[in-house]
């Protein structure tokens, strides 16, 4: 059985651990976020969590993530872990979602409107989703990727985008009101792995779509 065990070492630093636990028996101990570089970043008072810990499918390695929730500089910061003892802090993790493929070779996040794709030595391949807008009355505003999810050996994204008026400013005419929400338009993404390329993308205004848009499926060659 899988277990996980917190502590919270108390120095001139508050610096928390996750203890992981592996089938194995064998148990590693991820010290979190707590290096003058990040104290001067976050402050003296920030308070860094273990939030979420994932396996791999074979649990040959973890994923521990610490998120701090500064007023000012709130952020996450993802380990992986080794029943080796090895600990890798992976560049650019600070995101809200995150799986493994299906071999654990590769860890998948998401954060804001960016997905990234690390192995097990660190490298990372990124992919920057932008919604494309055919009426020119629109400009796209906040996005945020919803939900990750493996289908057939690809990766599907689904992001939430919401859309807002473009304002006209005329010269010597009254201020505008600010832009107004027109709308949210659901996208989703299918990736080919571990490139991380994209193999097609859907979008359907939310109220067609309740949930998110369907990964699209592309038929491939024998």
């Amino acid at each position: 059985m899988l277990t996980l065990l917190l502590t919270t070492v108390l120095s001139s630093t508050v610096i928390p651990t996750a203890t992981v636990r592996f089938p194995g028996g064998q148990s590693v101990i991820v010290p979190g976020p707590g290096s003058d570089a990040e104290r001067l970043k976050y402050g003296e008072t920030s308070a860094w969590m273990n939030n979420a810990t994932l396996f791999s499918p074979r649990s040959e390695a973890v994923a521990v993530r610490f998120c701090n929730d500064h007023t000012m500089e709130s952020g996450c910061i993802v380990y992986v872990a080794k029943p080796t003892g090895r600990i890798l802090e992976l560049e650019n993790s600070d995101v809200n979602l995150f799986l493994w493929t299906a071999n654990g070779r590769y860890l998948i996040g998401s954060g804001g409107d960016t997905v990234r794709l690390w192995n097990l030595s660190g490298g990372m391949r990124t992919d920057t989703l932008t919604l494309p807008v055919s009426d020119p009355g629109l400009t796209p505003g906040a996005s945020e990727i919803t939900r990750l999810w493996l289908d057939q050996g690809d990766l599907c994204v689904a992001m939430k985008n919401q859309l807002y008026a473009v304002q006209i400013r005329v010269p010597g005419a009254p201020q505008h009101p600010p832009s107004q929400q027109r709308g949210v338009t659901l996208t989703t993404t299918r990736y080919v792995l571990p490139w991380l390329t994209r193999l097609t993308s859907t979008s359907s205004p939310a109220s067609r779509t309740p949930l998110e848009a369907i990964c699209q499926q592309v038929r491939r060659s024998d």
